[in-house]
């Protein structure tokens, strides 16, 4: 996704580029000329292969060669490119970040856990650079004071592909939390269990979490980093990429139809004023 910045973070890398330019003391210049940050990335997609037909491969994805999330990357940031040219750099970054952005992974746990959040957190991160992956790690340090706590957790569990929860007495204790977990997507959810527990110790709302292969801390086999690099080896980067894609595409799409109707909607106000 790019490095980071303290004014813009995790954008990829076009986005970052652009925000750059246009970062000065007043904030965002939505003015900057599109030939200061698209001519090689247009001139490199007209050599490559045709992307739709890439993102459709049913290809197991320990064979996808490295050069087909390359493209996929590409044409992700050449449809920021055009959306950036239909609505400015402040609206593309405000929608690739609310609508557009898929988080890799999402840590939900109790505040008496955070200790061992906040390590993981931080493994995933170190591991995932070692192997020439930047991913995007959310939990509950994106909750900010104001937020509706309940309304930000469904939309990080609804924009991440991998949610991680910590398992204790601590969390069953949190009704807010267990009510945010009983209505997200089960089939993305791993969890750690970080003591032994018996069925009768979940709330019911929370039993299919006894139902999902999850890794035991308390085992004396348990190792944090063997955990983490599981995750990663695990995970879908092409298919990360072609969510984005997928819902950036509608995004531009909308965005094209709203212009067209405003368009066509001046016309009809300006024949009708003719007559």
């Amino acid at each position: 996704m790019g490095k980071c910045n303290l004014k813009f973070p995790c954008l990829t890398p076009l986005l970052l580029r652009m925000a750059e330019i246009a970062a000065g003391s007043s904030g965002i210049h939505p003015n900057i000329s599109k030939q200061a940050v698209l001519p090689r990335l247009k001139e490199e997609a007209n050599k490559s292969k045709d992307i739709n037909t890439m993102s459709n491969k049913k290809t197991q994805k320990e064979s996808r060669p490295e050069t087909t999330q390359q493209d996929l990357r590409l044409y992700r940031e050449l449809l920021l490119g055009d959306l950036y040219e239909k609505i400015g750099l402040e609206r593309t970054v405000e929608l690739y970040t609310q609508k557009v952005k898929q988080n890799h992974f999402l840590l939900i746990y109790a505040d008496e856990d955070r200790r061992l959040g906040e390590t993981m957190r931080n493994q995933l991160e170190t591991e995932a650079r070692k192997m020439k992956h930047n991913v995007s790690v959310v939990g509950p340090w994106d909750v900010t004071p104001g937020d509706i706590i309940s309304d930000v957790w469904e939309r990080l569990s609804f924009s991440s592909q991998k949610i991680v929860v910590l398992v204790s007495r601590a969390l069953f204790q949190n009704d807010l939390l267990t009510y945010c977990l009983y209505s997200m997507d089960v089939s993305h959810v791993t969890p750690v269990f970080l003591e032994a527990l018996q069925y009768k110790d979940f709330p019911p709302q929370l039993a299919f979490l006894r139902c999902r292969n999850g890794k035991m801390v308390h085992d004396d086999l348990w190792d944090l980093t063997s955990f983490v690099r599981s995750l990663l080896k695990h995970y879908d980067f092409h298919n990360h990429l072609v969510r984005e894609i997928k819902t950036l595409k509608s995004t531009l799409n909308f965005q094209r139809n709203l212009t067209r109707d405003r368009h066509n909607s001046a016309h009809t106000h300006s024949t009708e004023t003719k007559f």
